[in-house]
């Protein structure tokens, strides 16, 4: 597989994926996971454990044979160097075989890491599983969301159950066991 895309689309598809990737992992949280979609089209996915994202790859070019594999991940942390070293109006390139990735510029390349996307946490699945609720307007929504931020709990990492707000029989609810 083949994948050709300018260097400011990849960079800003990058930076919103970035944002759910981990630092101090020996695994997927750390990396960068490329998927070609049925229509062509690149998608990057990155989790935390907490958070993931889905950020799609504008004005790609996709050349990939019968049968060949249709993702890859690479580190993060190293995508992220390189691409900073790369001139701005660049062509990227990545060539997947066999589990190697490879990626280059007219300047040069730099072989990466890939682990098994397969073992990625795709919630793609869990869509199918969803129901339509409510709809409200998003200006409403935010005024609930600002009104109920006052009451949800700051202990994350010591009490994560009420770290959160959530919807149940129509009303949105939050507590920090005080309030």
């Amino acid at each position: 597989m083949k994948i050709e895309v300018a260097k400011p689309d990849l960079e800003t598809a990058l930076k919103v994926a970035s944002l759910a990737t981990e630092s101090n992992s020996a695994d997927l949280t750390t990396h960068f996971v490329f998927r070609v979609r049925d229509d062509d089209q690149v998608e990057v996915y990155t989790h935390n454990n907490r958070i993931g994202i889905s950020m799609p790859v504008a004005s790609c070019k996709v050349e990939s044979e019968e049968g060949s594999v249709r993702a890859f991940t690479s580190e993060a942390k190293r995508v992220s160097k390189w691409m900073s070293a790369i001139p701005a109006q660049t062509v990227v390139t990545f060539k997947v075989k066999d589990g190697d990735v490879r990626a280059s510029t007219s300047k040069g390349f730099v072989k990466l890491q890939s682990l098994d996307p397969a073992q990625f946490p795709h919630w793609a699945n869990t869509f199918g599983e969803t129901s339509e609720g409510i709809t409200i307007p998003a200006k409403r929504l935010h005024m609930a969301l600002a009104h109920a931020r006052l009451f949800i709990g700051d202990k994350e990492t010591t009490q994560p159950r009420l770290a959160v707000t959530e919807i149940s029989k129509g009303s949105l609810q939050a507590t920090d066991k005080g309030a």
